[in-house]
């Protein structure tokens, strides 16, 4: 947990330029991963005055390559996407994947952060994985006492029983 508070305060402080005095809406893991391999989001409505979203054109940014998927998925024309047939398809994809004006991001604001950044995900990880160990086996441990418990609790039985149990194994004819 304070790996995962840690590269949450170092993303909103550094990439998302965000303040103490702001409030601050934290993302799933998966936008934290994503902020660990790109350097900005791009913006999510590329011409705010306009109606309706115009998508991030550059698909050097994640928002961008989301638009440019979509314009591939959909078959858009290059020149002049709005005109094609699957415009309204691929940006009702691209909304659905793209993220918003609360989630952007650009660690050129901060040199160095991503790094940083990218390390505590790692460090975020690996706790995670060990932590999942130690549960498992703590469970399996649960599992062969009680498997113990049982299998003692059974031969009591047996023992104490007036039945008398005989097994012949025929040896050789």
């Amino acid at each position: 947990r304070r790996f995962r508070r840690e590269y949450r305060d170092l993303a909103w402080e550094a990439a998302r330029g965000g303040g103490p005095g702001e409030i601050r809406t934290d993302g799933d893991f998966i936008y934290y991963e994503t902020l660990s391999k790109w350097s900005r989001s791009g913006a999510f409505d590329h011409e705010p005055g306009l109606p309706g979203v115009t998508p991030e054109m550059d698909p050097q940014t994640f928002n961008g390559s989301v638009w440019a998927l979509a314009m591939e998925i959909f078959n858009l024309d290059a020149t002049d996407p709005a005109s094609s047939p699957g415009y309204g398809a691929a940006v009702a994809y691209y909304e659905d994947r793209a993220y918003g004006p609360e989630f952007l991001w650009d660690w050129g604001l901060s040199p160095g952060s991503q790094s940083r950044f990218t390390e505590l995900i790692g460090e975020s990880d690996r706790g995670f994985r060990s932590a999942r160990q130690a549960l498992g086996l703590l469970l399996a441990n649960h599992l062969v006492s009680a498997l113990d418990g049982f299998v003692t609790a059974r031969v009591h039985a047996v023992a104490n029983s007036r039945f008398l149990i005989e097994a012949r194994v025929p040896v050789g004819r």
